[in-house]
């Protein structure tokens, strides 16, 4: 069984839920994997949830209980309709219920793609520059007590 705990510096590791859409599934797993090899706690619908499972109750039990939320997004996740979006309006109603200034929701643009509205008032992070990713453990880092 996995606990929770970084034992690179004797924190407890934050929780990170990963919304993307199937089209970004490859980045996405990649980020994923990349977070974990850093002593985060990463989770992806295609690794966390089990078969039978509710999806619905599930990843809305897992948004409530992440730290933060990546919202990966790209052309293809940008006019997409579906869960995807459902899963960035969960997260900006919880986003409510946080600590004033909490870092809660990170937009990470995997391509070249417009912002939705809803999160043009969050700093993003261009995860398709040289530096994406360190800019991401950056914000992540911070989090850190």
């Amino acid at each position: 069984m996995m606990d929770n705990f970084n034992h690179s510096n004797g924190s407890k590791k934050i929780k990170i839920f990963i919304s993307y859409v199937s089209e970004d599934f490859n980045i996405a797993q990649m980020i994923y994997q990349k977070l974990k090899e850093n002593y985060f706690d990463p989770w992806i619908d295609k690794k966390g949830l089990l078969g039978g499972e509710s999806w619905n109750e599930k990843i809305e039990k897992i948004l409530r209980e992440s730290d933060v939320v990546i919202i990966c997004l790209s052309n293809n996740s940008i006019q997409k309709e579906g869960v995807f979006q459902k899963e960035i309006k969960l997260a900006l109603e919880l986003e409510k219920e946080k600590l004033e200034n909490r870092v809660y929701i990170i937009p990470l643009r995997l391509d070249e793609c417009d912002v939705p509205t809803k999160l043009t008032t969050i700093q993003w992070i261009d995860y398709f520059e040289e530096d994406g990713f360190d800019k991401l453990l950056k914000s992540l880092n911070n989090l850190l007590p």
